[in-house]
């Protein structure tokens, strides 16, 4: 089985991170997303970034899919900017942390040219 498991280096330093994803059937069913984030090395001391995310019937999860309009959490540049984000919100290796609105990012991020 192939690990999910993927390598960014951001300012020479080397994380490992893996987007996760359940589709939540409630009233309103929608997609719970999570990006979780460590220094390689630590992997008990991590970043995770959760998500609530529309569900499309002809895309699924709107932040995974490959849709131009819409921002994909599975790009390297997008995991590079939450990483970055999470720093400044605190995350400093040593301490497990989670952003629970990780929504409130989205529109902070910048798409690609």
């Amino acid at each position: 089985m192939k690990s999910k498991l993927r390598t960014i280096v951001i300012n020479e330093i080397e994380y490992k991170y893996l987007i996760s994803e359940q589709y939540v059937t409630e009233e309103n069913p929608f997609w719970k997303t999570a990006l979780r984030v460590f220094k390689s090395g630590l992997k008990n001391t991590g970043l995770e970034i959760q998500f609530k995310g529309q569900d499309n019937y002809h895309l699924g999860n709107v932040l995974t899919c490959s849709s131009p309009s819409t921002i994909n959490l599975n790009e390297p540049y997008v995991v590079r900017q939450l990483i970055l984000i999470g720093l400044d919100e605190g995350w400093d290796y040593n301490t497990k942390t989670t952003l629970e609105n990780g929504n409130e990012y989205l529109p902070k991020l910048k798409t690609k040219k």
